[in-house]
């Protein structure tokens, strides 16, 4: 009797012991955060500067150079508007959409178009960028100009490609083959916007021909983006069939002799560095799908947990900085939350010579705002 008595009474003390440690834990314990939004905003108030004619920012330069450093500079600010309702952000977007860049590099010199006339942005990148941060500012501003500007620039096949992507060029109304898997991707994105905002069924059917058509003749990128342009369809439409082909394509890529990937290469050689970010984030989506952790704890080459944490460039540091958060947001693991703020510390910062939020080139500091506002 004694010994129940005295059970009952560590029974009785104990369980409001574990109510208040679990109440500690709920309320007192601070969780993992991180400001991503007030980095993202010190890079888009920073003007770029440098020896270079791609440079620019607040508050008096709208021209970036050429057309993809533009399109950065638009969706950076558009996004970081829609994120915080700051209508600066909104007036620094607009003010790059209504200006014509006017210095594209020597290895893209055909890379420019804009408004008011210019629809031909000379290659196939440049030209699905352009359709779509036009349509995405007709989505959140009304303004006509800015969807009627964009359906042009869609009616229009480009021209003149640079050497080094040739073959990167695809239009209505009969070439659907963009020659490479992200630029196939970014066309699919593109007509799909049109699609939504228009209603038109002809930018549904290109959507259809860019998937049929895919890899018939051309496109150089048999690898990574060709299974990610199918999941994302799958994700889109809901259709079965182009998960299947994803999951073919990733099936055929680890049988293949693909540089890096499943089974067992996990670290890409340097002429791929930017494929490691790409098949984190793969892997880590195909992870929500399996609890298959393989892929998950292997870095990059170039950067990553195994190295010091600074990439090559800034483009690559803000790729693989966005992975590792969105692999934590996954899996909950700190680690990879750590991960994530090495790569965008101050130290990391200055060792990529991006001091004071300046990286001296417009593509750097808008991609890196872009990574930052659209961390989930």
């Amino acid at each position: 009797m004694r010994n129940r008595n005295k059970r009952n009474l560590i029974i009785i003390i104990a369980i409001p012991m574990v109510l208040l440690f679990l109440l500690y834990q709920n309320f007192y314990r601070q969780p993992s955060s991180i400001d991503n939004l007030s980095l993202a905003k010190k890079f888009l108030d920073t003007k770029t500067t440098g020896s270079n004619n791609l440079i620019c920012g607040p508050p008096d330069d709208w021209d970036c150079g050429y057309s993809r450093y533009q399109y950065y500079a638009i969706a950076a600010n558009l996004q970081y508007y829609e994120k915080t309702g700051d209508s600066k952000y909104l007036q620094y977007a607009t003010n790059f959409a209504n200006t014509m860049p006017a210095s594209a590099p020597e290895v893209c010199p055909n890379c420019i178009c804009g408004m008011p006339d210019d629809f031909d942005c000379g290659n196939g990148e440049d030209q699905w960028e352009t359709i779509y941060g036009f349509a995405r500012l007709y989505e959140v501003t009304n303004n006509k100009t800015y969807l009627d500007f964009a359906e042009k620039v869609a009616a229009t096949k480009p021209s003149n490609p640079p050497a080094w992507c040739d073959n990167c060029v695809c239009g209505p109304d009969k070439d659907w083959d963009c020659g490479h898997g992200a630029v196939q991707l970014g066309f699919y994105k593109a007509y799909e916007i049109l699609y939504k905002l228009t209603g038109n069924i002809k930018y549904q059917s290109y959507m259809e021909n860019l998937l049929n058509n895919f890899e018939d003749k051309t496109a150089m990128d048999r690898g990574i983006d060709s299974i990610i342009i199918y999941s994302y369809a799958a994700e889109s439409t809901g259709n079965s069939r182009y998960l299947d082909i994803a999951k073919q394509k990733a099936i055929d890529l680890s049988s293949s002799n693909f540089p890096c990937g499943p089974p067992d290469k996990w670290q890409c050689p340097p002429q791929y560095k930017y494929y490691q970010a790409k098949l984190i984030s793969l892997y880590s989506g195909i992870y929500k799908l399996t609890g298959d952790q393989q892929f998950l704890d292997n870095g990059s080459v170039d950067c990553g947990p195994n190295n010091d944490w600074v990439c090559s460039d800034p483009f690559l540091q803000a790729m693989m900085a966005s992975a590792y958060y969105n692999t934590y947001k996954l899996t909950s693991d700190e680690k990879y939350l750590n991960y994530f703020n090495n790569l965008i510390s101050n130290d990391a910062l200055e060792k990529l010579n991006c001091s004071n939020f300046d990286c001296h080139d417009a593509e750097f500091n808008y991609y890196f705002a872009i990574s930052m506002v659209n961390l989930k």
